[in-house]
Parts: C-alpha cells; structure tokens; sequence
C-alpha cells in the first residue's frame, strides 16, 4: 500500500510536469489499446465481411456514442468528485461518491440495455443509412448495447480509480480486455464465420471481462475507496455533487456525440464508399484524439486534487506543464497522419473509392488537431476548477451550434464530402478561441490563477 500510495500522490508532490505526465501516459495507453482493438473489429471486419460491414460498424459507432456519452460523463464527473475527497483526505464522503456511483452505474447500465435495443432501428432510419446497411448495422448495435451494463460500470470503477491518482490499474484491466476483445474477433468471425454479429459478441465479452476485474479491484483494496457490497445505494449528497459534475459534462458528450450523428447523416448521403472511408479513417482519428483526452482527465484530476488540497500555485503550474505536454504529442502525431494517413486506410479496405473518400478526411481534418488539443487541456482544468456548467456551454456552443450552422448554410452553397467534414475544422477554430477567452476571464474575475494565495503552496 506504501508504494501504491506514492504512485498516486504524485499529482500532489514534486514536479507538476512529471506527475501528469507519469498520471497521463497509462490513460494515453490504455485509449491507445482500447482504439486498437477496435481497429482490429473493423480490419477484421472489412477484409473478412465486406465494405457494407465496415460502413455498418462505422455509423453504429456513432448511434452508439449518442446513446452511452451521457452516462460516461457522470463516470467522469464521478472521477472529480472522488479527486476532490481524496486531495482533502476526507475518507466518509468518499466511500458515499464511491458506492453512490457504482448503484448509479448499475442503474444507467439497465436502462441502456433496454433503451438502445428499442430505439436503434428508429435511429437508423432518421439518419437516412443507406438501406444495404441496416440489417448488418441493426444487428451490430442491438448485440453491442446488451454490454450496457458492463460498459457503464467498467467506465465508472476505472474513473474512481483515476479519481485517487491510479492511472496504471486501468490500464492493466484494458489491454487484457483488449487482448481478450482481438482473439474473440478472430475466432467468432475468421473462425466460425458469426460475421458483424460475432464482432459485437467479442466486444460485450470482453466489456464483461473488464467489468468484473474492475469489481474485484475495487472490492479488494483497502484504502479510502473500498468498495463494499452491502453499502451500495444511492446517497442523496453524493448523488448531487456527481450530478453537478458529471451532468454537463454528459450532456455535452451526449449533443457532441449528436452533431457527429448529424455529420454522419450528410456522410451517408454520399453513399457506402463514403461511409466506409470515413469509417477507417475515424479509427485512426481515434488514436489521434484519445490522448487529447486523456490530457483533458489529467489536468482535471491534477486540478481537483491540488484544490481540494489548498495547492493553488500548483494549478497554475499544472496548467502550463499539460499544455506543454499536449502540444508536444499533437503536431508531431498530426503530422505523421498527414504523411501515412492515406496508406493507413488502405489497411481497412483495398477498394480505391473507399481509400479515396478516407483520403478526404486526412487533408481536411488533420492540420486542426492542435487546435481541439488546446480546447481539452482547458475544458479539464475549468472542470477540476469545478466549473463544469459553463464548460459545457463553451463545448457545446462552439462543436454543436457552430457546426450545426456551418453545415446548415455550407452545404446549400457547395454540398461535396469536403465541405461537410470542415464542419469539425470549423468547430475546433471556434472552440480553441473560446477556451483561451474563457481563461482570460477567469484569471481576472477568480483567484484560481493567482500565483500568490494565502493557503498551502508547494
């Protein structure tokens, strides 16, 4: 317990550069993992089933964001209020976050079982997906969405877990799960020939594998955050403080998640070969955006604890080492997917209209990587500022309403797959800007960003 209790107390002691970045890396990996096998689900896929495969599994990924995101974002706002009660130590209120979230887990996990079964065929319709594809992507979703449970309380016991600083734990459960999710791919669908059925088992399944170890650590630590069985229920406090956090950041994930439905919808209109190119593409886009995110986490947790602590001096420092840290990641990374993008997609498919549409998506969407890299570090340090309402109205301003209104009035102008896809350049622009602003505000009107405070420095 002594060595784990230094791991995790590094985003309270020592260098505010290499703490981050020693709490950042195992998330980086982990989404890095959890993206590969879901490479690994379209390959498979594409080279084994077909490109009509492939495009179902790209736009289901989208119904399947729209319907999960709200209730991943309490599992994040759980992961703040757990950072908060541990930076100031307070054990009693943080076994109720802890047992508050995972009865609220349960209860979400239930509803989404039922829910995203019923409604998927209705939304699939609203989209206009090309009418080759529903069965499969019908299939596909409604298999995916009996995981529900599992998913929820998977995404919530790994948010209590990097709620106290312990980044690494989560990352151990996902390869395994990732590992798991690859062999299970290759057996239901090269094997046994289940086809886009057998890919949605293999992900439930391993969902199911993570889910359970995640239990089992939660029940066996001994620290502040045990999780007992018998004191799982809704507490009435708790309850409210993972609400208030965890709410707006689901709402915004949730109307984020729909303006990429609305994107998909203009996609579709182009036919399969768009779809499965954009589809390819997004998977690579994933590696290149959940390490943005995973900065964004960082510096929530950093900032959670350190207030939570009275370390004032240390958010700020905090502030400029993540920046420095996501800026060093993403011009690189962007580069290199502007370089080998193009040959990467063909990994997913051979045929040259679909590498041609991904092709589309490379040269539109790579150069403002940078820019939504800037909009996360902000976003996680005004959430662990505590200011989660108003970070969702920046994000959902600037990546719901302007996109909404650049597609509505681009598209009657010049309606090509181009155009559509600047939607998400458009919005990163926008978004970046206001985050900046937004800083700028806070360092006048709040004694967050000043250097010099009266409470505990280090």
């Amino acid at each position: 317990m002594k060595e784990r209790k230094a791991s995790v107390d590094l985003l309270l002691q020592g260098s505010p550069f290499r703490g981050i970045l020693l709490f950042a890396m195992p998330i980086i990996a982990g989404n890095i993992f959890q993206q590969m096998y879901s490479i690994m689900d379209s390959v498979i896929v594409g080279n084994f089933v077909g490109k009509e495969a492939l495009a179902a599994i790209g736009s289901g990924t989208t119904i399947i964001n729209l319907l999960i995101e709200i209730f991943i974002g309490m599992a994040t706002g759980v992961s703040a209020v757990v950072a908060k009660y541990y930076g100031a130590r307070n054990g009693e209120r943080l076994q109720k976050t802890v047992h508050t979230a995972v009865a609220f887990s349960i209860l979400a996990g239930v509803f989404l079982i039922i829910f995203g079964i019923v409604i998927t065929p209705h939304i699939l319709k609203w989209m206009n997906t090309p009418q080759e594809m529903i069965p499969s992507a019908l299939k596909y979703l409604q298999t995916y969405f009996c995981g529900s449970l599992f998913l929820v309380f998977y995404n919530t016991g790994t948010g209590i877990l990097r709620g106290i600083g312990d980044s690494g734990r989560p990352l151990y459960i996902l390869i395994l799960s990732s590992i798991s999710n690859i062999l299970l791919d290759i057996l239901f669908v090269c094997v046994f020939r289940t086809g886009i059925a057998g890919a949605a088992w293999a992900t439930v399944i391993s969902q199911g594998i993570s889910a359970f170890i995640v239990l089992y650590v939660l029940c066996r630590d001994t620290g502040m955050h045990q999780l007992k069985p018998g004191q799982i229920r809704l507490e009435k406090k708790a309850m409210g403080e993972i609400a208030k956090m965890g709410i707006p950041i689901g709402i915004q994930s949730g109307l984020i998640a729909f303006s990429n439905v609305v994107v998909q919808t203009n996609i579709n209109y182009f036919g399969v070969d768009a779809v499965s190119g954009c589809s390819a593409f997004l998977k690579i886009d994933g590696i290149l955006v959940l390490p943005l995110v995973s900065f964004g986490l960082a510096a929530m947790t950093y900032t959670s604890q350190n207030l939570g602590a009275g370390n004032i001096r240390r958010v700020l420092l905090g502030k400029r080492a993540t920046m420095i840290i996501c800026m060093c990641y993403i011009i690189p990374a962007s580069v290199f997917v502007w370089i080998f993008g193009t040959p990467l997609i063909g990994l997913f498919s051979h045929d040259k209209a679909v590498i041609a549409c991904g092709k589309i998506m490379v040269q539109v969407m790579t150069p403002g990587y940078w820019m939504l890299g800037v909009a996360h570090v902000y976003a996680g340090i005004f959430r662990g500022c505590g200011k989660s309402f108003q970070t969702m109205l920046l994000m959902l301003f600037n990546l719901v309403v302007v996109r909404f209104l650049y597609l509505a009035v681009a598209v009657k102008i010049h309606h090509t797959l181009a155009v559509v896809l600047s939607s998400y350049t458009v919005s990163w622009v926008t978004v970046m800007v206001s985050a900046i602003l937004m800083s700028k505000f806070i360092e006048k009107k709040d004694n967050i960003w000043n250097p010099v405070d009266n409470r505990k420095e280090q």
